[in-house]
């Protein structure tokens, strides 16, 4: 149906239902914003702050040692009677800090392809309805997009 010129600018269009989420409605499963922690999870927070304290405590410590121990990877590496077994794991501990680990290549087959999943919370509780509609818009397109990847050639692995 064609609006008219004398036709309100949404005539004609499909209504959908209001969204889900509106400004103001609680917030979604899980602990009430605001609500006081059981004694045993503040307890359980206290011991994480501990934890986490002592471990960049030990890591500062062992920084100290850095020149010594790149000093003796080089003694080992250097020394003619060491072990060949040694001398390899000295020169990749070497390469390794100094260049970084090299790059690993994720591969499947066919049959098993690999599959990557990566998941995102997305706070959506304070958008307007036009970004809302922008947004799932945006989602079907890339939903699309996925579905029918030309560099599949139409095999979708259920073979």
């Amino acid at each position: 149906m064609e609006p008219s010129e004398n036709s309100p600018p949404n005539e004609g269009k499909q209504k959908r239902p209001p969204h889900r989420f509106k400004k103001g409605d609680p917030p979604g499963p899980g602990r009430p914003k605001k609500t006081a922690l059981s004694p045993e999870k503040i307890l359980i927070q206290e011991q994480r702050r501990e934890l986490a304290k002592k471990v960049a405590d030990l890591r500062l410590a062992a920084k100290e040692y850095t020149n010594e121990a790149l000093g003796g990877l080089v003694g080992v590496l250097r020394n003619p009677q060491s072990p060949p077994g040694a001398i390899v794991s000295a020169a990749s501990e070497l390469l390794d800090r100094g260049w970084g680990k090299a790059t690993q290549i994720i591969a499947g087959d066919e049959k098993n392809p690999v599959r990557i999943q990566h998941t995102r919370k997305l706070d959506i509780t304070g958008l307007s309805d036009e970004q809302l509609d922008a947004l799932e818009q945006a989602l079907e397109r890339t939903i699309l997009t996925i579905e029918h990847d030309p560099n599949e050639g139409g095999n979708d692995g259920n073979e």
